[in-house]
């Protein structure tokens, strides 16, 4: 762990191209796997609150009556 921190805040002086660019390629990767994990619990969040809290059609639709409507007018 130690090497790893050094290598990103150390004053040691420069790198090679290699060790450049693999770690480019190391946040590169890193940043993409995030960038996923954050737009799936987007998603997730947005598909709660379209099926989940919003209001549907109201009225009748193709796949039958409004359930809303009959509870109404039982209750």
């Amino acid at each position: 762990m130690e090497d790893v921190f050094e290598f990103l805040f150390g004053a040691s002086g420069r790198i090679s191209r290699a060790k450049y660019w693999r770690s480019n390629l190391l946040f590169t990767v890193a940043g993409l796997m995030a960038a996923v994990i954050l737009a799936s619990f987007a998603l997730t969040i947005w598909g709660f609150v379209e099926i989940g809290c919003l209001r549907g059609t109201a009225g009748s639709n193709t796949y039958g009556p409004d359930p809303l409507l009959r509870a109404r007018h039982a209750g």
